[in-house]
């Protein structure tokens, strides 16, 4: 499965990078010692001969062990690298994404909201079989539906139509009597919600999270929508 083969990808891409870690940290720790230990070295040989004070060859080793302070941290910043190249290349991969559709900065904004599914066809590219295919549908304005059906069927997808996530393959869909291709992609996507069945709940009041769509909400308004 291609899971495996990309977990065991991550893990040996992980292993060298502890490995990498663990040799740098193990030669930068060899490094301070091996210099403690050699100026501790001279520094008594020196003091046995009475040419270095005791308290000048203890203040030399504080300013050793201090000095090797930003080693430590360059070292810790080639450990760290590795993983912001891997951040900056998914990054720039987001960024680099081309959108689906293409969205209207001027265009027809939303009068009423009677919606048509006109012959809407759609499938998702590289599968054979279309999701939705030839549905013909007229929603009145303030009028309430259900769509209702096992999952995988395009209920999901029915709607992210309508917000214009993507563009139909065949057929067209109106909002009022313009198409949802010719109405402003903000106006269109200002006017609808998409609520996953997956909701997820801030630490905040139960109130406070149903503003979060119109802080303006007055109490009313939120009792309504709850």
């Amino acid at each position: 499965m291609n899971v495996n083969k990309n977990s065991n990808k991550i893990n040996k891409k992980l292993k060298v990078i502890k490995n990498h870690e663990g040799i740098i940290r193990a030669t930068t720790d060899f490094t301070i010692m091996l210099a403690i230990v050699t100026y501790s070295l001279v520094g008594y040989n020196l003091y046995m001969k009475n040419i270095l004070h005791l308290s000048y060859m203890i203040l030399g080793i504080v300013i050793i062990s201090s000095s090797f302070g930003p080693v430590v941290a360059l070292s810790n910043l080639s450990n760290n690298l590795p993983y912001t190249f891997a951040s900056t290349e998914r990054v720039f991969s987001i960024l680099d994404e081309e959108p689906m559709v293409e969205e209207i900065d001027m265009g027809e904004k939303i009068l009423n909201t009677n919606i048509v599914y006109d012959n809407v066809s759609f499938s998702y590219q590289g599968r054979r079989n279309k999701i939705l295919e030839n549905v013909r549908l007229s929603i009145n304005e303030k009028e309430k539906i259900a769509i209702v059906g096992e999952s995988g069927i395009g209920k999901s997808t029915f709607v992210k139509l309508l917000m214009r996530f993507r563009d139909v393959n065949k057929g067209d869909i109106f909002i009022g009597e313009n198409s949802i291709t010719n109405i402003e992609t903000k106006n269109l996507r200002k006017n609808q919600t998409l609520i996953s069945q997956e909701t997820f709940l801030f630490n905040e009041t139960i109130e406070d999270n149903i503003k979060m769509g119109n802080i303006k909400a007055s109490r009313e308004q939120v009792i309504e929508a709850a």
